[in-house]
């Protein structure tokens, strides 16, 4: 009995805090809505290719080795093949040498619930969690620490024009992290004490930005896993997204 009553009010803030903001943001906002379906068809179709077909390997980074140290990763890994013993020194390097593929399943994860965020009228959220992966999205493009500025410079495949629009958009996602600037400034406070509710400009706002975020998963994807652009614009076509508006995408 105190199951029922437990899982009843629990299903009445749910639907309250997501189904009826994105019923009201379908209704009011079809273009976004059909605009948020496409991209994450788009995301989730990119990731499964790069598990597909994307490099296990790091490029960039081994390339920068020295020669002690290529030969010190070389005698530990012909050492652990002959033994079978994978020892903490073997999996550092294994870890080091990778493409570290795997990190795009935390991105797609949390894109996932951005465009919840979008559709139940959670915009704040939106913002700060796509801050989030676009940090994510940079630490699996370059092994460059530092400053966002320097990161986003070190990253080898993109062009002048790219990484200007890429820097672009970690100042506005940036400014999102900081309560008293733009939640107040742009949130309205009489509108955020109600109900979750759609907001035109807010909405618009955000889709624009998960869009983005989008492209430039595209681009690190293509790029740093060697996947054929001419090859991929293909899948586009065959998963009928062709006609997105990726401008990072058609920078490089």
């Amino acid at each position: 009995m105190l199951e029922k009553k437990l899982e009843k009010t629990v299903g009445k803030f749910i639907d309250m805090m997501t189904r009826r903001p994105a019923v009201e943001t379908v209704r009011k906002d079809f273009h976004s809505q059909d605009k948020l379906a496409t991209l994450l068809i788009l995301l989730k179709n990119t990731i499964n290719l790069v598990y597909k077909e994307g490099i296990d390997i790091d490029k960039n980074f081994m390339s920068q080795l020295d020669k002690s140290e290529w030969q010190k990763h070389i005698d530990i890994l012909e050492k652990a093949v002959y033994t079978g013993q994978f020892d903490k020194a073997v999996l550092e390097i294994l870890d080091l040498d990778s493409s570290r593929k795997y990190l795009f399943a935390y991105a797609r994860r949390e894109l996932d619930w951005v465009a919840v965020s979008i559709l139940s009228a959670s915009y704040v959220s939106a913002n700060i969690l796509m801050r989030s992966v676009f940090e994510l999205l940079v630490g699996i493009a370059t092994r460059q620490t530092g400053y966002m500025s320097m990161r986003i410079h070190a990253i080898p495949f993109l062009s002048v024009k790219q990484k200007k629009k890429i820097g672009k958009l970690w100042n506005e996602l940036n400014e999102w992290a900081h309560p008293y600037g733009k939640w107040v400034k742009e949130c309205c406070p009489i509108f955020v004490s109600y109900k979750p509710m759609y907001h035109s400009k807010l909405c618009k706002q955000s889709v624009e930005k998960f869009e983005k975020i989008v492209g430039m998963l595209i681009v690190i994807a293509l790029n740093k896993f060697e996947i054929s652009k001419n090859k991929f614009r293909d899948k586009m076509k065959e998963w009928k997204v062709d006609s997105l508006n990726l401008g990072i995408f058609y920078d490089g």
